[in-house]
């Protein structure tokens, strides 16, 4: 895995625990991984596995796909507010939001870099 998505990953679970007031120790313990272990991952010394992804989001009982999709640099706030998404109405409303903030970016990057192309006097 590349080391950009392992950090977006690992800074996602760990705004996550965070925001269910949950320790590295218990998450740890929850997925049945050693303390060091856990610790060597949460500290980007050591890479997240698929798998371990998997469990993590099981325990955290979020969407996997929240941590493979996190949120934009910018907005990390908003990730400790993850932890509280507990109904599926949040959560479909957050995804709708997510694509909605994605389409407004993607038409403002659009506009700045067609401006100089084609100009309407």
């Amino acid at each position: 895995m590349k080391t950009e998505m392992n950090d977006a990953i690992v800074d996602t679970i760990r705004m996550v625990l965070r925001g269910k007031n949950l320790s590295q120790k218990e998450l740890a313990r929850d997925i049945s991984m050693t303390e060091a272990t856990m610790s060597k991952t949460l500290h980007k010394t050591r890479a997240i596995t698929i798998d371990e992804i998997d469990e993590i989001a099981k325990v955290l009982k979020i969407p996997v796909h929240t941590l493979y999709n996190p949120i934009p640099l910018g907005c990390k706030e908003a990730l400790s507010l993850l932890g509280q998404v507990n109904t599926k109405e949040s959560e479909k409303t957050i995804q709708k939001l997510s694509v909605l903030a994605q389409r407004i970016l993607f038409y403002k990057d659009l506009r700045t870099n067609t401006e100089h192309i084609v100009r309407v006097d």
